[in-house]
């Protein structure tokens, strides 16, 4: 081997290392990962192996202890080589998956089920639909119709940990060791420049890729139906929710108004009426995604969203998922825009007996809905405009002023109220 390909073969541990942890799927059996997540850490430690064979002369070996110390002595990459001696030399990666299945029950509350699932009681995706069927057949076949989403995470000795950011930060590390070795010792033959363009590619694929599987299904007449899938977290990385930034200078900064909660709640309005106005200039049939503003209380916000999906379960995790956020966090209030749909003349209790396909073909307009939930304020307020009537200057005006107050506890975002005011 020449020494302008130097690092040809740690190239291509790396390679083989980053193939196998692309292809983890937390939807498969647990046999099949563990022995994926085996192959990983030991690709990974072959990495260094094969560079200590390259680096075989006294300045190379002292460029390589040089990079190892700079590298690879931190706590992330003692776990690594630690996990890869023990699924070599004592037990495969100890591993089980928890399933979480969370139920959206009518009066906006939620349900949560946990089942820990190993070696010996593991199921696939088809199966473990099949036996969440039955149970639903057992215990809810009566409902008009049921909103729910599963999760699966992976559990480590019986603990939930998100093996995967571990998995990344020691891939990122890695890296740049590679890199940094590169700059040093650079080479541009083919073969080398093929695995680097390959290396950064996979890179690129696991860097947005979670181990956590979930999907939002709809269940009516005995049937079950599975809606979108995200498989995503709400960690720093995960692409719904925005880093904080400062509400100065951003949109909700206006020099003319106070800076409390109502005034949020009209900025808000006002800057996605204007965006409803030039979508529905582009197209009469254009609507607004549902999302969600954070505003934390040293002043910065986040918006989480936007959310899309084919069941209304979508949108109920994402309620369930920000009122995770909040207890995670220091925040102060959440705006939401979403739509909801008026009954003019119209019998409720015989609206309450539709599944909500039928309900909304009984609708007399489509509004956009703007919600304020603050831990400063004992009720939820919000604004409502009709698309119909989106043009109308003088409309908007009124109903700007026209701010609504909802019970907490009969509002589809009581959640978020009472992991505010906990």
């Amino acid at each position: 081997m020449l020494q302008k390909c130097l690092m040809y073969p740690a190239l291509q541990k790396f390679y083989n290392a980053l193939t196998i942890v692309n292809q983890i799927d937390s939807r498969k059996y647990i046999f099949e990962t563990i022995p994926q997540i085996d192959s990983f850490f030991s690709e990974m430690r072959n990495i260094t192996f094969v560079m200590q064979e390259s680096f075989n002369s006294s300045e190379l070996k002292k460029v390589y202890e040089q990079e190892r110390e700079k590298f690879l002595n931190n706590e992330v990459m003692k776990w690594f080589n630690q996990t890869r001696v023990e699924t070599i030399h004592k037990h495969p990666f100890k591993l089980e998956k928890a399933l979480y299945v969370e139920f959206y029950l009518p009066n906006f509350s939620t349900k949560t089920t946990l089942d820990k699932l190993t070696i010996n009681n593991d199921l696939n995706f088809s199966d473990l639909y099949k036996k969440l069927k039955l149970f639903l057949d057992t215990n809810y076949s009566n409902c008009i119709e049921l909103y729910l989403s599963t999760t699966i995470t992976f559990l480590e000795n019986g603990n939930e940990v998100d093996i995967y950011s571990v998995i990344q930060k020691g891939i990122e590390i890695m890296y740049a060791m590679v890199v940094d070795i590169m700059r040093l010792y650079p080479c541009n033959c083919e073969k080398c420049n093929k695995l680097k363009n390959e290396i950064k590619r996979l890179i690129d694929a696991v860097s947005v890729k979670k181990i956590t599987f979930s999907s939002d299904l709809y269940y009516a007449d005995k049937k079950l139906s599975i809606g979108s899938v995200i498989c995503a977290s709400l960690g720093s990385g995960c692409s719904l929710l925005s880093p904080p930034a400062p509400i100065k200078n951003s949109f909700l900064d206006i020099t003319d108004m106070m800076p409390c909660d109502m005034s949020f709640l009209k900025v808000f309005a006002y800057y996605h009426i204007v965006l409803a106005r030039i979508q529905r200039s582009e197209s009469s049939e254009s609507e607004l995604m549902p999302a969600f503003l954070i505003i934390y209380e040293n002043d910065t916000l986040s918006f989480y969203g936007p959310i899309t999906g084919t069941n209304k379960s979508t949108f109920y995790r994402a309620i369930s998922d920000v009122t995770k956020i909040i207890n995670n966090n220091n925040i102060k209030a959440i705006l939401i825009l979403t739509e909801g749909y008026h009954y003019a003349n119209k019998d409720i209790e015989q609206l309450q007996s539709m599944k909500y396909e039928e309900r909304i073909k009984e609708a007399s307009s489509v509004v956009i809905l703007f919600t304020l939930i603050s831990k400063n304020l004992d009720d939820i307020y919000g604004i409502e405009v009709d698309y119909e009537n989106l043009f109308d200057g003088n409309y908007i005006d009124k109903q700007m002023k026209n701010i609504i107050k909802y019970e907490p506890y009969n509002h589809m975002a009581y959640p978020i109220f009472k992991a505010l005011h906990k």
